[in-house]
């Protein structure tokens, strides 16, 4: 009852918003607060929040496939600046009004230690045009 009502009161549009905790505190990403309470809070997907707070040490390169509005994109990135450590991070979105949202968050976020490459494409195993099938990183 409490959420619904707290929902009620939220503005119905996407602004951009802090993730208040979990592994990806600190990352700012356009979201719409009547539909994205438990990414703010942190508890988007928690089951893998203590598996991302441990494995984000070990890697430098996330690929973010069908990355939406970036929780994960620009959560990484977050986890990645408070880890003092540098990365890629490379994100697919084929959607134009997500592709628009990831890259007018992308202008706010510094690149000078977590580098991002992001591409308005699919990606699957078929071979179509505007379908990404493979991917090299060096």
């Amino acid at each position: 009852m409490a959420v619904s009502l707290l929902k009620n009161v939220l503005p119905d549009h996407a602004l951009p918003l802090p993730i208040l905790s979990g592994p990806f505190r600190g990352a700012t990403i356009k979201l719409n607060p009547r539909c994205s309470l438990r990414k703010i809070f942190g508890l988007y997907e928690h089951e893998l929040n203590s598996w991302l707070g441990q494995v984000l040490a070990y890697v430098n390169i996330v690929l973010d496939v069908g990355a939406n509005d970036g929780y994960f994109t620009f959560g990484c990135a977050a986890a990645f600046h408070r880890l003092n450590k540098s990365a890629q991070i490379i994100a697919f979105e084929p959607l134009s009004n997500h592709f628009e949202d990831l890259q007018s968050t992308l202008e706010k976020y510094p690149q000078e230690q977590v580098k991002f490459h992001l591409h308005k494409c699919l990606v699957g195993s078929e071979v179509n045009p505007g379908v990404m099938t493979t991917l090299r990183c060096n």
